[in-house]
Formats: structure tokens, C-alpha cells, sequence
């Protein structure tokens, strides 16, 4: 369940549906870059940022998600699903290859409850590291976005980790 939240600049999503992996209530989610408000700063639990730009809005040596963990400071703050398309994310795969879903934060097992939820919804979780990690997870997908002309895929495209 998304609704808008976040004092009009996020969103927030609640226990995610069966459909997509969902075991019953999850912490609350925050989308986007609205994590500054007061009642973001007081809310406790998890948060999964999953926030994408179209530009960066950040300063140099920070990211979306660490500024979520210094404005909630008890919260346990992953990035993940922000190098995915909505369209992609929904059908699961690019290019017949199942998305791969990198993930970055410092707390082990708020990483691995996303890493499931990502899992059950057939996707590929790939563990990115601590949550300094998310620098580089934005700026990939800023890059990403930017190539979405030049490549021609509508939107389509994913990026994926092959060996």
C-alpha cells in the first residue's frame, strides 16, 4: 500500500502484498527524498530507500539513504530496488534475465528481510555492502536513467551483474 507522505516530497509504503513477497507487515518503507521531515526524524523501524532523481540532490560524499539514517538515527535504513524501472521492477526481468536487486546498509538482518522480500518476488538480491555503498547505487542509476535516449529502450533496460 504507497500513499503519499513525507510532508508531500516522498512516499510511504506500508506491509507489501503477498503478490510482491510480502509476509505480513513490514516496517514502513520511505520513497524518495522527503526523509527530512519532523515526523520522518521521529519514526522508528526500517526504512528501505529506493529513492532515484533526475538529477543528483545530494552534495559529493553523501547519498539519499545516509541522509535518511542522520534524520531518523534509530531507524535501520537500506537502499535497495533503486537501480530498477517501474516497468521492469513489475514484470521482473529485462531481457528474459531476472532483475538483480543490489542492496546496501549497515544492519545484517534488515538487508536480508529486503533481500527476501526481494527473492520471493523472483528477482536476484546482491548484497552491495555497507550503506556508504548507496553513494555509488545512485549515481549508477543516475547514469542509467541519463542513457535511456541514447539507448533507445524506452525504459526498459537493467542494470545486471554477468559473469
Amino acid at each position: 500500500m504507497v500513499r503519499r507522505g513525507l510532508g508531500g516530497r516522498g512516499w510511504v509504503c506500508g506491509p507489501l502484498p503477498p503478490s510482491i513477497g510480502g509476509r505480513g507487515p513490514l516496517p514502513p518503507i520511505s520513497l524518495g527524498a522527503g526523509a527530512h521531515s519532523p515526523r520522518q526524524r521521529r519514526a522508528g523501524g526500517g526504512r528501505v530507500d529506493f529513492a532515484t532523481f533526475d538529477s543528483l540532490v545530494v552534495p559529493p560524499g553523501t547519498s539519499a539513504a545516509e541522509q535518511i539514517a542522520a534524520a531518523a538515527p534509530d531507524a535501520r535504513v537500506v537502499k535497495a530496488f533503486s537501480t530498477t524501472f517501474a516497468g521492469t521492477l513489475v514484470a521482473g526481468q529485462a531481457g528474459g534475465a531476472p532483475l538483480d536487486v543490489f542492496i546496501a546498509g549497515d544492519d545484517a538482518e534488515a538487508k536480508q528481510a529486503v533481500a527476501d522480500v526481494a527473492a520471493a518476488g523472483g528477482l536476484r538480491p546482491i548484497d552491495a555492502g555497507p550503506l556508504k555503498r548507496a553513494r555509488e547505487l545512485e549515481g549508477f542509476q543516475f547514469l542509467h536513467m541519463t542513457l535511456q535516449q541514447t539507448l533507445g529502450t524506452g525504459w526498459s533496460s537493467a542494470i545486471k551483474i554477468v559473469s
